[in-house]
């Protein structure tokens, strides 16, 4: 918060929380206090992930709904004590996916527990309703939102001649980025960590950077002449289950073409051809002459930016997603204020 507040973090670090007391209701964060403390063992670190969900409960007083991601345990604690809990999905479709028999029959129990579930795009809430044969009535649909005071395209420097490729997320697709990029004479920007980058030769004309500060990201993005999210494919299941999304976001509030792999969440979000490129994810060749043609026709960036500026504004900002997130909880928490 003192990030934000000093104007040197975007607030949609908080996912809407920062507005909703515009929409009558208070909110407060809490880091659970297994959390807090450093473990030195992988033992350690484990016992404090999942510890963390059954004490979290009992550390703060009676609140009238506990807003979280912490899906496997922490629901069914959190009944126990009779507060309602509205999850957030961050990554369940994926970890519903990939997990074994006996662990989905838990995570579906304590989504059960749950007075809401919150998905960032409508596939993922359709594909949450067919993993788990949830009621429709407990899943909801509340899109993502970007801090457009933060970034704007009146903040930066002028374009520059690289392309730029964004996110930490394990679902990104370097692998595809790099060898679209090994056949073009651009310069190449990568902001990844070193995890998503392990194994993969990259171009000589490219430079990584794992972690710059909010500020140096949004000159990034002002300075590129066009923005890449590589993503693996639709059934990938590792990663978010929105991954690339907010880097989407953060790109079109920059007044910047963005070129993405195809994936349905995108249709909440972008029109491909109008505010975003899409191309067939895990194929080099198409994502190659994408980036061929928006790099060198400026009529065309031009047309993508504004467009994609203009759907932020109108759709995803952070005070938006905030009232998505009231409503929500208005409809489900019955002590929310109305």
């Amino acid at each position: 918060m003192e990030q934000i507040s000093a104007g040197v973090a975007p607030d949609h670090q908080l996912l809407g929380q920062r507005h909703l007391a515009e929409f009558g209701i208070e909110a407060d964060v809490h880091d659970p206090r297994l959390s807090r403390r450093h473990w030195r063992s992988r033992a350690g670190n484990w016992l404090a992930w999942y510890g963390r969900q059954l004490t979290l409960p009992w550390e703060f007083p009676r609140v009238d709904a506990v807003c979280t991601v912490l899906s496997t345990l922490f629901p069914i604690a959190a009944r126990l004590r009779s507060q309602p809990v509205c999850l957030l999905n961050a990554g369940l479709c994926n970890t519903l996916a990939r997990s074994s028999a006996a662990r989905r029959r838990l995570q579906i129990a304590s989504l059960r527990a749950t007075t809401a579930i919150v998905c960032h795009a409508t596939a993922n809430s359709e594909r949450l309703l067919a993993q788990t044969g949830l009621g429709g009535e407990r899943v909801h649909t509340a899109t993502l939102g970007v801090d457009v005071s933060f970034f704007s395209p009146n903040s930066g420097t002028s374009e520059s001649d690289y392309v730029l490729a964004v996110g930490f997320d394990v679902a990104r697709d370097y692998a595809t980025f790099a060898d679209a990029m090994k056949e073009l004479p651009y310069r190449t920007i990568i902001v990844a960590r070193p995890r998503n980058l392990e194994g993969i030769r990259l171009p000589s004309n490219t430079e990584v950077l794992h972690d710059p500060p909010f500020v140096d990201l949004r000159e990034l993005y002002a300075g590129a002449k066009c923005v890449v999210i590589p993503v693996r494919r639709e059934d990938y299941p590792f990663g978010g289950d929105v991954s690339g999304v907010t880097s989407l976001l953060e790109a079109m509030a920059m007044a910047k073409p963005v070129i993405v792999s195809e994936r349905q969440i995108w249709r909440d979000y972008v029109v491909d051809g109008e505010s975003a490129r899409i191309v067939p994810a895990e194929d080099s060749v198409l994502l190659r002459e994408a980036i061929r043609e928006t790099f060198e026709d400026g009529s065309l960036r031009k047309a993508l930016g504004e467009a994609a500026l203009e759907m932020v504004r109108e759709r995803h900002t952070s005070r938006q997603m905030s009232e998505r997130m009231a409503e929500v909880l208005r409809s489900t928490v019955p002590a929310a204020p109305r």
